[in-house]
């Protein structure tokens, strides 16, 4: 945040000057969680000694890692292809011009929500799969149903916020342009219409990456941004012009959260009629 304006602005570098701010930005973030994990005695150190690639270990990893890369990788595909539509949504370049940067002010306002939700969701993770390796099945059902109702509570109220301020929260970054302002108005009301969803979409997709079912939590963390929001994007502003585009987002959080429902209530069923492993010092 600090260094964006002083590479952009300061050194006059642009969009070099952003990509700059972000490279330097992870490297310090992963220099100070390289030296947390080296030096406190109650973590993980890294040792090279305990380096020991196998493809089964490698096959793993890329199982259970994959539903991240899908989450974001495709995010990133769904994104130029939003703002391909959005430049094409109108003959008028100003239109289009607005629809652009109406769509890019309300992707990044959701999207520190969004951070908000998978935050609280990562720290669910590590809970459900201590639980799930130790038999806990009853706990892991438990704890999925309490974080997805507490996540979405956050949301109500974050979602309904930002429902109020939704007009002041555009002009904070256009004020301008009444164009994008009256664009991304609506645009950011009917995106968080479906806020609400996220909570136990969100939970189903920690849930069973951290459970191991790679294939399911590939297809539900790509389902919002990629399986539904790409053919959403293609089709709805064909249909409805500057309204499609803005649509195509809440209908995509829709049909993903009845996706992710219906494969979540299929797992939680199994669990269910799995019993609890005894603790190994419970008595016989």
């Amino acid at each position: 945040m600090f260094l964006d304006p002083v590479f952009i602005f300061g050194l006059r570098l642009g969009t070099a000057g952003a990509a700059i701010a972000t490279a330097l930005s992870q490297l310090v973030s992963f220099t100070i969680l390289l030296i947390m994990c080296n030096t406190h005695r109650d973590t993980i150190s890294i040792r090279f000694r305990n380096f020991r690639p196998s493809l089964k270990r490698y096959s793993r990893i890329l199982y259970n890692g994959f539903p991240s890369l899908g989450r974001q990788g495709i995010a990133s595909v769904a994104t130029i292809l939003l703002n391909r539509v959005a430049g094409g949504i109108s003959p008028d370049p100003a239109v289009a011009n607005a629809a652009i940067a109406a769509m890019s002010i309300v992707s990044r306002y959701v999207m520190f929500i969004n951070s908000a939700v998978v935050g609280f969701g990562q720290g669910f993770q590590p809970v459900c799969s201590f639980c799930y390796g130790a038999g806990k099945y009853r706990r892991v059902r438990e704890a999925y149903f309490f974080c997805g109702k507490v996540a979405t509570v956050i949301l109500l109220v974050l979602g309904g916020i930002s429902m109020l301020l939704s007009h002041s929260i555009i002009r904070l970054f256009r004020a301008e342009d009444l164009m994008v302002v009256k664009i991304g108005t609506t645009a950011l009301r009917l995106q968080l219409c479906t806020l609400p969803l996220w909570g136990f979409y969100v939970m189903s997709n920690m849930c069973t990456q951290a459970m191991g079912y790679g294939l399911s939590s590939t297809i539900i963390s790509s389902s919002r941004q990629g399986i539904f929001l790409i053919p959403t994007v293609l089709i709805l502003p064909r249909i409805f012009g500057i309204l499609g585009l803005q649509l195509a987002q809440p209908v995509a959080d829709v049909l993903a959260f009845v996706l992710s429902t219906f494969m979540m209530r299929n797992i939680l069923l199994r669990l269910k009629a799995l019993p609890d492993k005894p603790h190994p010092l419970d008595p016989a």
